[in-house]
């Protein structure tokens, strides 16, 4: 068996004591942080390291045997992938390796962005036999895990949600508008408010209904870049502040994290739970106050909610 090409060397290591070579190689992989898998030519799991346990939530005893595309990957432009586009699927088809970035979906619904390397798996006759992927983190740098403990110091995470509290937030809105008064530099809010969280709670019960308000937390934590922030304001409230180029850009930003947050889910008690949200978008003004640009983030997702859900009111 040869990964890839060009790998003779190891081969023969392999070769030389092709059980005892196995085992260690093994042990390497369940060693290392980055999650992997290998598929067979029917892109089915047949092996599933530590690292991709904790990257994705999914234990080894679920998922072996099945089909990988229940990581529901979506590409850059948030776009679910078709089968023959999963990337594993696409390397065995073709033979070649490939990578990319993708947002695939956590066991407990909140989608997560990865770096994905995908290389071919051959046999003696050069048939392609299957395929291992490697992903990690598309946000595991150096800064990104600085920045992490900067923020998520205790008294600062609310606890149902992961992100930060309301004192944070409010903490971090007044710096975007003393930074617009003095850098002159372009800050965007977007308030989000999750569509019908009230009735799903009704439906599921507390426990139900924190879990959806963590997934999209998560999902908007996990997905935003390192300059950024989302923080819990109140109830199925959250407040997103980003640094942006240009005016346009913040309506790229609440689109992307509306789309991932409608392609996260979960199931509960055999049920598919899916969720929209509403927002309100606006720029950070030097003359304004933190009351001021909530107030009026907020008026705009409201009127996102009356023009029924899932849309994005700029302002």
């Amino acid at each position: 068996m040869q990964v890839g090409k060009g790998l003779d060397a190891a081969q023969a290591v392999r070769d030389s004591n092709p059980t005892q070579s196995r085992d260690i190689l093994l042990q390497i992989i369940e060693g290392i942080s980055e999650g992997v898998y290998f598929v067979n030519a029917n892109a089915v799991i047949t092996y599933w390291n530590k690292g991709a346990e904790e990257l994705t939530g999914y234990k080894r005893q679920d998922v072996m045997g099945r089909e990988c595309h229940f990581l529901q990957y979506c590409g850059p432009n948030v776009r679910k992938f078709g089968i023959e586009e999963i990337p594993v699927i696409a390397t065995i088809r073709s033979g070649q390796p490939r990578s990319t970035t993708v947002f695939l979906l956590h066991e407990v619904g909140h989608r997560v962005p990865v770096w994905i390397t995908c290389t071919p798996i051959f046999d003696e006759k050069q048939q392609c036999i299957g395929a291992v992927e490697v992903f990690d983190r598309s946000s595991n740098s150096p800064v990104r895990q600085r920045r992490r403990r900067d923020f998520n110091d205790a008294q600062f995470i609310q606890a149902d949600t992961g992100v930060r509290n309301r004192v944070l937030t409010k903490v971090r809105i007044d710096d975007a508008i003393e930074f617009s008064k003095v850098k002159r530099r372009l800050t965007g809010l977007i308030y989000v408010d999750i569509d019908g969280l009230n009735q799903i709670t009704l439906q599921l019960g507390p426990d139900g209904g924190n879990r959806v308000l963590r997934m999209v937390a998560q999902t908007m934590d996990n997905c935003l870049r390192v300059t950024d922030f989302v923080g819990h304001w109140e109830d199925d409230h959250f407040v997103v502040i980003v640094d942006i180029k240009q005016p346009a850009d913040l309506e790229l930003v609440a689109t992307r994290l509306k789309d991932l947050i409608e392609k996260s889910g979960f199931s509960w008690w055999g049920r598919a739970i899916n969720v929209t949200a509403s927002m309100g978008a606006t720029l950070v003004r030097g003359e304004d106050t933190s009351s001021a640009v909530i107030l009026r983030a907020r008026g705009l997702a409201a009127k996102s909610v009356a023009g029924g859900g899932n849309l994005i009111r700029l302002g």
